[in-house]
């Protein structure tokens, strides 16, 4: 499939060459589509997530490849998608995501404490 000019762009980003997982410094990476309604050219959609994030669930992504990915892509085109969106469904959503992403890492914390 052919790249678009805002993909071609994305390419030379350095963001886009390390997974979006905090603590992950995997640099083969896959674009995922954090939002599947939005246009899935826009650059802010697309994410990069590891192939262990992204495929490492039984071929489907991770949730924390889910969790980090929707994250940073409301984060980075915040603008764009309160213009597409609108304002309460963008601040709707980002509740949610930073939610779920809160839960995730205090459950991670409790069992990394566990181990310790």
């Amino acid at each position: 499939m052919a790249l678009t000019a805002k993909q071609k762009k994305l390419e030379g980003d350095d963001r886009m060459k390390v997974c979006v997982v905090p603590d992950c410094t995997n640099t083969n990476v896959e674009w995922n589509h954090a939002y599947q309604g939005v246009q899935r050219g826009e650059p802010y959609v697309l994410q990069p997530v590891c192939l262990k994030h992204h495929r490492g669930n039984f071929g489907t992504i991770t949730q924390e490849g889910d969790i980090y990915s929707k994250y940073n892509a409301l984060l980075i085109g915040k603008k764009e998608i309160i213009k597409k969106m609108g304002k309460d469904w963008f601040e709707k959503e980002l509740r949610a995501v930073t939610y779920r992403k809160n839960i995730f890492e205090e459950t991670l914390r409790a069992k990394l404490n566990w181990y310790i």
